[in-house]
């Protein structure tokens, strides 16, 4: 194809290999009650999920106004809408070439969006009761005691990170031919994010957070790891057995559907931990000193990986008064494992030594990123993104069809209307 004609934006349609590559997905899809149409800007899927839904609605009724938890759960069980159906849709013709995605993006930003439907159990009623007896009283509620409203309102953009994360794990290991695909996805995202890796300053920290985790999750090689900020993998680090738990490839559907909204709010519970620790409350990695602390939690020498929820490990630990501590504890730092606080060693395990506390990011960035600063571009938001950037170099207003009533012209009238 010539130079000349990609770039016509009325006779170029990146979408169209997505439709005959993916087309077998699309069947069973269709048997389950799954509507695939092209339409609008980006990627995107419309339906009810049994897990996600509920941390949306959660967050949409965490207003002012709510004293509690119970509050926000309670409104969000009756102001909830239905959703009827399952609709994936893709961008349109004239979007798709705006935007200026190869057919390997495009093909991959629909087997995304699929993903949502086969792994999310897209169309099943939110599951109000059992997210209640699940969270209500435990990591929902703990959330809403130490951070408050705000995090519990950036729990959307956390369970659909998570959500992306596993779901890309479970396509590859199920459909090993949209490995590629999503490995594009990955790279173009990446192309656009660029200037985000290149910013250290403060401002870019949530972004760079959100990102490290979302990169190392869908384990596609991360190539640009290195880019992000100090404190950024700092936090990894600290994170990683909670990330872990996505990695649920072979695993029931079902079973396993309501750990992307679980390891959100862990996630977060994680971040609100680190925001509380004082500048003391670590110490490096060969510290010495003497102390009343022998034992508990976040100390440098300890066995195994690092723990999930309240881990317990063994290890020695010098502490600020006098004598040695050994034991076990139970860590008040929520998924940070290790053992004997202010200690002395090497922290050995899978995740390696802990980071220096003055790696971590401040409580400025933390306290930003727990309300949902941060930004992980996804198939979705990176093809509005890119549509929006080059849409002002057109010479004139695009017609983009919302995918209810297909609208196609052909490439002569089109030119006679716009007086090519």
């Amino acid at each position: 194809m010539s130079k000349s004609t990609k770039t016509n934006t009325y006779n170029y349609d990146p979408m169209s290999a997505a439709m005959g590559a993916f087309k077998a997905l699309f069947r069973t899809l269709s048997k389950e009650g799954v509507e695939v149409k092209r339409g609008g800007t980006t990627f995107a899927v419309s339906a009810e999920f049994r897990w996600l839904s509920v941390a949306m609605g959660w967050a949409r009724n965490a207003s002012p106004w709510c004293s509690s938890f119970e509050d926000a759960h309670v409104g969000a069980k009756h102001r909830h809408q239905k959703v009827e159906g399952v609709t994936i849709y893709g961008p349109t013709a004239e979007a798709a070439s705006t935007a200026g995605i190869t057919p390997a993006v495009a093909i991959g930003g629909w087997e995304h969006e699929a993903g949502h439907p086969m792994y999310d159990q897209g169309g099943v009623e939110p599951a109000w009761d059992e997210a209640w007896g699940k969270w209500g009283e435990g990591l929902a509620q703990e959330l809403w005691n130490k951070a408050g409203r705000g995090a519990l309102c950036a729990l959307p953009k956390w369970a659909n990170l998570c959500a992306d994360i596993r779901l890309e794990r479970m396509l590859k290991h199920d459909h090993p031919h949209t490995a590629p695909r999503l490995k594009a996805i990955e790279a173009w995202v990446h192309k656009m994010e660029r200037p985000m890796r290149e910013d250290k300053s403060e401002q870019s920290l949530p972004s760079h957070i959100m990102c490290a985790i979302r990169d190392w999750g869908k384990g596609h090689g991360d190539p640009v790891a290195s880019e992000y900020s100090e404190e950024a993998l700092a936090v990894l680090a600290r994170v990683k057995p909670i990330v872990r738990k996505l990695f649920t490839e072979g695993q029931s559907v079902s079973d396993t559907s309501h750990l992307p909204v679980e390891v959100a709010l862990e996630l977060l519970l994680a971040l609100a931990d680190l925001n509380a620790l004082e500048p003391e409350a670590e110490g490096g990695s060969q510290g010495e000193g003497e102390g009343s602390d022998g034992e508990g939690e976040q100390g440098d020498e300890g066995e195994g990986e690092q723990g999930s929820g309240d881990a317990e490990g063994e290890g020695e630990g010098k502490g600020k008064g006098k004598g040695d501590g050994e034991g076990e504890g139970k860590g008040s730092q929520g998924e940070l494992g290790g053992e004997g606080s202010d200690g002395e060693g090497d922290a050995e395990g899978e995740e390696g030594e802990w980071e220096p506390h003055s790696n971590l990011p401040s409580q400025s960035a933390l306290e930003r990123t727990l309300r949902g600063e941060g930004e992980a571009l996804d198939p979705s938001s990176a093809m509005q993104k890119a549509y929006e950037g080059n849409a002002p170099s057109l010479t004139h207003r695009l017609y983009v069809s919302n995918g209810e009533r297909p609208r196609v012209i052909e490439s002569k009238a089109m030119k006679k209307m716009l007086r090519i």
